[in-house]
Formats: C-alpha cells, sequence, structure tokens
C-alpha cells in the first residue's frame, strides 16, 4: 500500500501531527509486470512560494533514487525498513523530510523514530500497538511479508499449471473425437456401398 500526500494538504492542531506541503506523484507502471516500477514525486514549497506570490513546482525525490532500490515493491520497501533500524546512515531522515514533503526539517530520534517505522510497516492497529511494543519493529513486518508472497506466487503457479492442464485435456478429447467420427465415417460409406451392391446367381 503506498500513501501519497496531498494536494490540499490542511494544518492538523492534533498532538504528533502537523501540516505538509502539497505534493504530486508520477507513477511509473509496467505493462508487462503490471507493477509500479519507480514514482517522481512533485511539491510547491508554500513558504516560498507565498513569498514570491506565485507556485513553482519542483521535483522532490525520485523513489528509487532517494532509497536506493531498483523497484518499488513490497521486498524492496521491506528492505528499506530494516536500513532504517539497522543503518545508521541518514536514510530514514530523508524519508521523514519526504513524509512532510520538505516542511518538518526537524530530527526524529528514539520514540518518533520508532513511531514512524512502525507505522510504515504496519497498516493496522493491533500490529501497529504490537510494533512499538518490540525491540526491531521492522523485522516482523519483513519477515510476516515474505511468506504471504511467497505463498501468492505458488497459488499462480497452480493457477497456471491447472489452467495449462485443463487446455491439454480439451485439445487430447478434441483430437480423440476427430479421429472416432473420421472412422465411423468412413465405416458407414463402405457399409452403404456393401448393402447396396447386387450380388448375381452363378
Amino acid at each position: 500500500m503506498l500513501m501519497a500526500p496531498s494536494v490540499t494538504p490542511w494544518f492538523s492542531t492534533l498532538p504528533g501531527f502537523g501540516s505538509n506541503n502539497p505534493a504530486v506523484r508520477l507513477y511509473k507502471y509496467s505493462r508487462q509486470t503490471r507493477r509500479i516500477v519507480d514514482y517522481m514525486q512533485y511539491f510547491l514549497n508554500l513558504t516560498a512560494a507565498n513569498a514570491a506570490g506565485h507556485d513553482s513546482w519542483t521535483v522532490e525525490y525520485r523513489a528509487t533514487e532517494a532509497y536506493g532500490i531498483s523497484a518499488v515493491d513490497a521486498a524492496s520497501l521491506g528492505q528499506v525498513l530494516q536500513w532504517f533500524v539497522e543503518d545508521p546512515s541518514d536514510l530514514f531522515d530523508r524519508y521523514y523530510r519526504y513524509n512532510s514533503v520538505s516542511c518538518n526539517l526537524s530530527a526524529c530520534t528514539g520514540q518518533c523514530k520508532k513511531e514512524q517505522v512502525c507505522a510504515a510497516a504496519e497498516v493496522e492497529f493491533d500490529k501497529y500497538s504490537q510494533c512499538l511494543q518490540s525491540q526491531y519493529p521492522a523485522t516482523t513486518s519483513t519477515t510476516s511479508s515474505k511468506p504471504h508472497h511467497h505463498r501468492r506466487q505458488r497459488m499462480q503457479a497452480f493457477t497456471y499449471f491447472l489452467l495449462g492442464g485443463l487446455v491439454f485435456v480439451i485439445v487430447v478429447l478434441f483430437l480423440l473425437l476427430a479421429v472416432f467420427c473420421c472412422q465411423r465415417r468412413h465405416a458407414i460409406v463402405y457399409f452403404s456401398r456393401s448393402h447396396y451392391s447386387l450380388i448375381q446367381d452363378s
């Protein structure tokens, strides 16, 4: 599940929430694999736009370049979550900045980081709560998503195998029926000719 920022954001007064700059995402989709390959996020800096008196939409980031992944899929994004926890680089800081569309430039560490990683890892509230109580929140999400992914691949392979077998059986039955009809036709013609042939007395 990919959640894009709003084009018309609103400032929230709820604790832990704030505002973000307007953003629009352009997704790159592969018709062959039927999957999202990449996306580019454009944003409008409201502070700069208000000061200049006009809007100026610019590219904020490209997903594959910003997170160092080859594709935007479950496996790659799961790996990014692992890097958030294990890698001490500025990758998470970059994600946190993009999460507010470059509006909130403050640091996010400790509990703040844990809440962000758990929110990215789990969409159900119960699993999100369990994630907050665990030591490595991204590990639970990535390991639990892999069996589901492999299970779906096995189901697809079984479906293709079943359809292929069904087509093979239909073709064999059609050929047998064609051969049977041809043999029966020749038998009827032979019988009709022998039935009406004249037998002369010697």
